[in-house]
């Protein structure tokens, strides 16, 4: 199976220490913040809208290409809890700035309660998207089952038809929920916050 794959221009270094990083498992992937969302302004908390089945471009490492990815959310594994981090960054402990609580399925798309942190290096994050300045969303995870279909290809895959367009387009039909983290940008538009 090909090698893993981040959004364009998005930094890889919180994954340098995965060693399956490089067997194509590992992905990072941007959303936004959407739905319209609901605040908690005492409880700190937000729901956001994760991930979508929008394509979104990824760089393919192996090949050196960029590529079309989507991650099916019937494929997603998904616990109860898992790290929101800043912009993907596990380089520390602090990088930790709350939870995503209840992921779960909507349609294609998986939603969640985003909690952030009651600490002072949180605070300014915390009101940047409260206030609405802050609005994406990015997942990272393990890719576990995927199928490549190139550029002009149609396939069914989990019977679903896939049609390719002018790339690549990776259909990700089981993956697992590592992560979700704060960042400036989104590669999936449909993934976001969007205050209330």
């Amino acid at each position: 199976m090909p090698a893993a794959s981040s959004p364009i221009g998005q930094a890889d270094h919180s994954l340098k220490r995965e060693s399956s990083v490089t067997a194509g498992q590992y992905f990072l992937r941007a959303a936004t913040i959407a739905a319209p969302s609901k605040i908690d302004r005492n409880g700190r908390t937000i729901e956001a809208t994760i991930s979508t089945e929008s394509p979104v471009s990824v760089f393919d490492r192996p090949t050196g290409r960029v590529i079309q990815e989507v991650l099916v959310a019937s494929g997603a594994e998904l616990m109860s809890w898992a790290p929101l981090l800043r912009e993907h960054d596990l380089g520390a402990l602090e990088h930790v700035i709350g939870s995503v609580l209840s992921p779960r399925r909507v349609g294609r798309e998986i939603r969640a309660t985003l909690r952030f942190a009651s600490v002072d290096d949180v605070n300014p994050i915390w009101l940047r998207v409260r206030d609405g300045h802050l609005r994406a969303v990015s997942v990272g995870g393990r890719r576990v089952e995927w199928t490549d279909i190139e550029a002009g290809k149609v396939q069914t895959i989990a019977g679903r038809r896939w049609i390719a367009g002018n790339t690549v387009l990776r259909v990700t039909t089981r993956w697992i929920l590592r992560e979700a983290s704060i960042v400036i940008f989104g590669g999936d538009e449909h993934a976001m916050m969007r205050p209330v």
